[in-house]
């Protein structure tokens, strides 16, 4: 799945979020506080619910440009890259982009044929989380 969005916030400050949004999830999970140098490579275990778990590695951070992550369950691995373009000082385009690789031929399957119905809507889910980034930013 892939959403481009113009947002009106620096690249810098776009970035800035992700990585403060980062660092809390890993104190959240972890009781760790880490420095922005500290999170490229680092990984954790993240509780989803009642009985399920995630392993998330942060896989890229490029300054004011990539900030990606993949993050294992039991049934599939999702790899996520916001990829950040400054468009001028108070404007950049971000583009999300999800590649979900299912384990098990029935998961696959499933995960095509659900995927298609829920599709408009994780997009539009994506969609508002950017611009919830954005006014967040826009506030600070």
């Amino acid at each position: 799945m892939k959403v481009t969005e113009k947002l009106a916030i620096s690249a810098e400050d776009f970035f800035k979020c992700m990585i403060e949004s980062a660092a809390h999830d890993v104190k959240e999970h972890t009781g760790k506080t880490l420095t922005r140098n500290q999170l490229a490579g680092f990984e954790y275990k993240k509780v989803l619910g009642q009985k399920q778990s995630a392993r998330l590695k942060i896989t890229k951070i490029v300054d004011n440009q990539t900030y990606q992550f993949v993050t294992k369950t039991g049934l599939n691995e999702f790899e996520v890259t916001y990829s950040i373009q400054a468009l001028d000082a108070n404007h950049c385009e971000v583009t999300y982009l999800e590649n979900v690789v299912s384990h098990g031929k029935m998961r696959t399957l499933n995960d095509k044929i659900v995927g298609g119905f829920v599709g408009f809507f994780r997009k539009k889910n994506v969609k508002r989380l950017l611009h919830a980034i954005e006014q967040t930013a826009v506030q600070a």
